[in-house]
């Protein structure tokens, strides 16, 4: 949140994230009550066979940007907590200088 605010987030949540996640799920429910069959794995049942693979590499991209916003937020909060001195000083090493953004834990 540190960047975009408290109010951008929950416009993006409510106004895209949200309504997506419910027409997904809501998709895959009708999915299973007409096929039955397709309970095992019915997000991937939903794609034409032919679009399989695109979904699969697509599915691939957005778990490996899913990880690096874990990553990167437990970073945040890490550095925020050292910062509030809730957890004791750590010495955090950058890659490179451009790298470390406005503030930096070490001091």
């Amino acid at each position: 949140m540190g960047h975009f605010g408290r109010t951008p987030i929950r416009l993006a949540w409510f106004g895209f994230v949200f309504p997506a996640l419910i027409l997904n799920y809501f998709g895959q429910g009708a999915l299973v009550i007409a096929h039955p069959e397709t309970a095992e794995n019915p997000f991937y049942h939903m794609v034409p066979n032919a679009l399989l693979a695109p979904m699969i590499g697509l599915a691939t991209l957005a778990t490996v940007i899913a990880s690096q916003a874990v990553i990167s937020g437990a970073f945040s909060l890490t550095r925020q907590a050292i910062q509030l001195g809730l957890v004791p000083r750590m010495q955090v090493t950058h890659t490179r200088r451009a790298n470390a953004g406005r503030s930096t834990c070490r001091r």
